[in-house]
Order: structure tokens, then C-alpha cells, then sequence
């Protein structure tokens, strides 16, 4: 009976609003972070660049 009810509300937490905002935030994290390092990568590429092309 214990595991029938930790099932249940399991599948009760897994498909209400909390679940999928604490999902949507931890997502949201992971593509900021992405974007932030593509940002830097991209900042030194043309620093490089332009240093290069000015030698």
C-alpha cells in the first residue's frame, strides 16, 4: 500500500505546476550559461582577430 501511494503521488508531482517550473528553470540556467560562454568565445575570437590583422 506504501508503494502504491508513493507512486501515486509521485505521478501527482511530477504533473503539477512546481514540477515543471522548477524544470523550466533549471533549463533556462543550463541555456544562460551557454549563451554567457558562446559570449566570452566569441568576445576573445574577435579580439584575436582584430590584434592579428593590426601585426
Amino acid at each position: 500500500m506504501k508503494r502504491l501511494m508513493a507512486l501515486i503521488a509521485g505521478f501527482v508531482f511530477r504533473h503539477s505546476p512546481a514540477f515543471y517550473e522548477r524544470r523550466r528553470k533549471k533549463l533556462s540556467k543550463r541555456l544562460h550559461s551557454v549563451f554567457d560562454m558562446d559570449f566570452i568565445e566569441g568576445t576573445l575570437d574577435c579580439t584575436v582577430r582584430s590584434y592579428l590583422a593590426n601585426n
